[in-house]
């Protein structure tokens, strides 16, 4: 008798609500082929959606659902480096000769990374 009663009943407003934050969840997850986690959905829905519905709402519905994120492997980008300008050995390593003052000044070149990937010399 518990078996007939329980097919028979009316669903409640909770359950209700429920049915229509897993379809709102299935929706969201769908049209971002699967890359966002209950984390993201959360604030998507609560966001865009007005749902105002707690993380671990659509954390447990998801794990019901069966529904995952999709992990993408990390890209690196690294890019080459290579030697844009190289200037011409006017000097020829002869240090000693009699120059005019202020005629031959010499200097090094510190290159230092900072940043994402900036440079300063």
């Amino acid at each position: 008798a518990g078996y007939y009663k329980w097919l028979n009943r009316v669903p409640s407003e909770s359950e209700k609500r429920l049915r229509r934050l897993m379809s709102l969840i299935h929706e969201v997850y769908e049209s971002v082929q699967g890359i966002y986690g209950y984390r993201r959905i959360t604030i998507y829905l609560n966001y865009y959606r007005n749902a105002k519905v707690n993380h671990k709402c659509i954390q447990r519905l998801m794990k019901l659902m069966g529904l995952k994120a999709i992990i993408r492997k990390k890209r690196y980008r690294y890019k080459s480096n290579s030697e844009e300008y190289t200037a011409a050995n006017i000097l020829n390593r002869e240090f000693q000769k009699d120059y005019e003052p202020m005629a031959l000044l010499l200097t090094d070149i510190t290159e230092l990374k900072y940043g994402k990937g900036e440079k300063a010399y």
